[in-house]
């Protein structure tokens, strides 16, 4: 089984002083990441190696409903995100599937 990331750890820590409550964990495809409560909605994080990006997932599960991600290019950009309240940047309507 894999192992949760030290970065992914990490920014739970960092997290803590601007949300709600975190928890880090791996998807059922085995993908680390941080589920986030911030502003009354659920967030997903990840972090993806490859391109070396933060991916936010918001409605985190999306039961169905379009899902807006957001590409990040640092941790930093990550924390500023939700430091500045998360669902006050959120665009209704817009996103991806």
């Amino acid at each position: 089984m894999s192992e949760i990331p030290s970065l992914i750890l990490e920014l739970k820590k960092q997290l803590q002083p601007f949300v709600s409550g975190t928890k880090a964990r791996l998807s059922r495809r085995k993908v680390p990441h941080l589920v986030v409560w911030a502003d009354e909605e659920i967030y997903s994080v990840c972090f993806f190696g490859k391109t070396k990006t933060w991916r936010i997932f918001y409605p985190w599960p999306s039961y169905g409903k379009t899902q807006t991600k957001m590409d990040f290019p640092t941790f930093g950009h990550v924390i500023e995100y939700f430091q500045l309240g998360a669902s006050k940047r959120i665009k209704v309507g817009g996103g991806t599937k």
